[in-house]
């Protein structure tokens, strides 16, 4: 134990200093050595390499010179950068329609639609086609004026497909190789005289067309 008026140092079980005669209090532990500049200076080096080493992370570390969109799943942080990004237009192929630009991701062209081709027929005619092929059969019968109309459309064998789709006309699809014949009915009015009072007014007509279509 130390005098507290002189600063001497007493034995523990001293009751007066033998210094100055001061009386002794018990119980005043000793003193700590004061901390040493040495140490001082240790402290704040290391406090100093752990901010410089903090922020060296979040600069080069977790930047990495882009905007980044991050998820922390199960404690690893994954991150995905714009430069990232940006490889994938190397590691995939180039888009061919591109004109030798910068590389793109690459896109597909849509598949042209063919367009029905359209036959307008008005005699017995034979017409040639490919397998998969779709026409359109149209009636033209002007020469009996507007009020014909076709009613059967039907086919020989099972190569083609026919559905009837208006008053005048017959989508076509060849499914097999083949030759085919299409027979089309249709009926008109004509002026003719009536056999029993000779007066002439509409009669009905009803005929057939035949067409051949050749499947290759």
């Amino acid at each position: 134990m130390f005098c507290t008026k002189c600063g001497s140092e007493m034995p523990d079980n001293s009751k007066f200093c033998t210094k100055c005669g001061a009386t002794l209090t018990r119980g005043i532990p000793q003193q700590k050595k004061q901390m040493s500049g040495k140490n001082i200076g240790i402290l704040l080096t290391a406090a100093v390499a752990v901010v410089a080493v903090v922020a060296g992370f979040l600069i080069f570390g977790g930047g990495n010179g882009g905007t980044s969109s991050s998820g922390n799943w199960g404690g690893i942080n994954d991150s995905i950068t714009l430069n990232d990004l940006g490889d994938l237009d190397d590691i995939l192929p180039v888009n061919p329609n591109n004109g030798g630009g910068a590389n793109k991701l690459p896109t597909s062209t849509p598949t042209p639609v063919p367009q029905t081709k359209t036959y307008e027929v008005r005699e017995d005619t034979t017409i040639n086609m490919v397998r998969g092929q779709t026409i359109q059969l149209k009636c033209t019968y002007n020469e009996f004026g507007s009020d014909y109309h076709t009613y059967e459309w039907s086919c020989t064998g099972s190569g083609l497909k026919l559905e009837k789709t208006g008053n005048k006309t017959c989508i076509v699809t060849a499914n097999a190789a083949g030759t085919y014949t299409i027979n089309m009915k249709y009926s008109y009015t004509k002026d003719e005289p009536d056999v029993l009072t000779g007066i002439s007014r509409p009669q009905f007509k009803a005929k057939k067309r035949t067409y051949t279509i050749v499947v290759k």
